[in-house]
């Protein structure tokens, strides 16, 4: 959404997720396409601050109740 914002050079976002030894996960990011090393780095910003990662990232608390 942001590099359409933009208007950035970027073709196709691949991510990867895996979960290590320790229960970690480890994420890579791959971005293809025409861009600087200043749009790379503010789209990798820009990727900590998803709803998602931040959910993640934080612990969740679920609320559940048999109705």
């Amino acid at each position: 959404m942001y590099a359409r914002l933009k208007k950035l050079p970027l073709d196709k976002v691949i991510v990867t997720l895996n979960r290590n030894e320790s229960g970690d996960i480890d994420r890579k990011i791959e971005l293809i396409g025409n861009l600087t090393d200043e749009q790379r780095n503010r789209l990798f910003e820009i990727s900590n601050k998803c709803p998602i990662h931040k959910a993640l990232m934080n612990t969740i608390k679920i609320n559940s109740k048999l109705i």
